[in-house]
Formats: C-alpha cells, sequence, structure tokens
C-alpha cells in the first residue's frame, strides 16, 4: 500500500487531485497528503462523494483560506493554524486533533552533497510550516549546534524530500510519515524522540459547514482513518479526547 516510486512521487507533491471534479476541497499539510489520499479514497468508496486534495504547508494554505480559498476541510501540521482560523472566521465547530506526528531524521550516506563536501540540512521553512518549527527547535537542543549554520529552508514537507531525492543536502529533519518515500539505501533514517518537545497535534477544522464536509471531518475520526494514519507513522489521540 505504502509502496511508490520516486518519480511519481514528485508529480504527486505537486498535485493529488482526482481526475474527476471533487465534491469536496480538501486543504491539506504536506506531511499528510499521502495518508489522506488514501483515507479521501476510503471516503469516496463508502460515501461516492469525490474528494479533491491541496498540499502545501499549514501557514500557506492558512493565507489561502484568509483569502477566500473555497476549501471545505483544513486538514493542518498542528493545531496553532485551525485555531487561528476559528477565532478570526468564527467557524462553528472547534478543530480537532485527528493525528500526532512525528519527526525523522535522515542523514545521507553517499550523495552528491557528501561528494561535494557541501554539508547543507534541510527542514521546512519554520515561519509557515509547524515541522519547520518542530524541527527547528530539536536541532537548537543538539549538541552539534554547527548544523543551525547550514540551514536550507523547503516550503513544506514535501519540498524538503525533493532536496533528498535530488542528493543535494547531507540531512534533513522530515515528517515520520513519508519515510516510505525514501531510499533507505542512500539515507540513514530515525525517529526524533525528542522528550523535551511538544508532541506534533495535528487538527483538522471544518470550514464549510455542508453535509459533505462533516461527513469528512467525522470520517477522519473514524477506525479506517485512524488504521491509516498508524500505518503511515502517526500516533492517533485516545477516542475520548
Amino acid at each position: 500500500m505504502l509502496k511508490c516510486w520516486p518519480i511519481f512521487l514528485l508529480l504527486v507533491l505537486f498535485s493529488c487531485n482526482n481526475n474527476k471534479t471533487p465534491d469536496l476541497k480538501l486543504a491539506v499539510a504536506a506531511n499528510a497528503q499521502f495518508a489522506l489520499r488514501e483515507i479521501a479514497d476510503a471516503f469516496e468508496q463508502e460515501t461516492g462523494i469525490a474528494v479533491g486534495i491541496t498540499a502545501g504547508s499549514s501557514g500557506k494554505l492558512t493565507a489561502q483560506i484568509m483569502q477566500g480559498a473555497p476549501f471545505d476541510v483544513f486538514v493542518s501540521a498542528d493545531m496553532e493554524y485551525p485555531k487561528y482560523l476559528k477565532s478570526k472566521k468564527n467557524y462553528p465547530k472547534d478543530p480537532q486533533v485527528y493525528a500526532i506526528g512525528q519527526l525523522l531524521l535522515c542523514v545521507n550516506i553517499n550523495s552528491i552533497a557528501a561528494e561535494q563536501g557541501n554539508r547543507k540540512v534541510a527542514i521546512p521553512n519554520p515561519k509557515t510550516a509547524p515541522y519547520g518549527r518542530a524541527a527547528l527547535q530539536y536541532l537548537q537542543g543538539s549538541k552539534d549546534s554547527v548544523w543551525l549554520e547550514r540551514l536550507v529552508f523547503g516550503e513544506s514537507v514535501g519540498q524538503v524530500n525533493q532536496f533528498m531525492f535530488a542528493g543535494t543536502v547531507a540531512m534533513a529533519v522530515t515528517a515520520a510519515s513519508t519515510k516510505h518515500l525514501i531510499d533507505l539505501e542512500h539515507w540513514n533514517v530515525q525517529i526524533v524522540n525528542n522528550k523535551k518537545q511538544e508532541p506534533l497535534l495535528q487538527g483538522a477544522l471544518v470550514l464549510n459547514q455542508n453535509a459533505d464536509a462533516l461527513a469528512f471531518f467525522n470520517f477522519l475520526q473514524s477506525d479506517i482513518s485512524r488504521e491509516i494514519f498508524i500505518q503511515y507513522g502517526y500516533a492517533v489521540p485516545s477516542k475520548h479526547e
């Protein structure tokens, strides 16, 4: 289910929409786009409602929503952006945690970067990507602070992974949910276990209070969705939360 080819995935990073015109439009944080595509497909099979996905950094998607972009549900990489939108636009339904993310530390084994002495480390932009803020916090607490002088920023988790596919960075901190994309023959990877770091609570917000949007929002909490999130390396909140 998780096996994909890198060239195909590069295309998917820019667009995750079905061929047919969607009935429901999702704004989805880049780290969650692959899990959400499977969840959207399961939802469509169950309901017949076609779902289109636009992926990007949570900050940029929030800006688009503030400017009137016609999304029905926002699936963020944190809770702060959904809470911000709720406070500004007074949506009736509160955002809910749908998954808990993890960081993935990736070290290049034998790349163009290593051969040329390029010791850059890629992380998502902390200004617009919650995983970028978490990655920066992790690196700031690292004993090897020299990496802070060698940062390059991707617009989102998706662009950080593009840097990795190209082999132009020596290290990257990305989302554990994208581990299945990474060539493990060229990268050493490990989950970041930083007990001092706040958990990456990822929240969803209903933007359009129609029946389809509310049905999908509820489907995000279903056993089907929870199992898919777990397969992609997320933890899931307990059902009473």
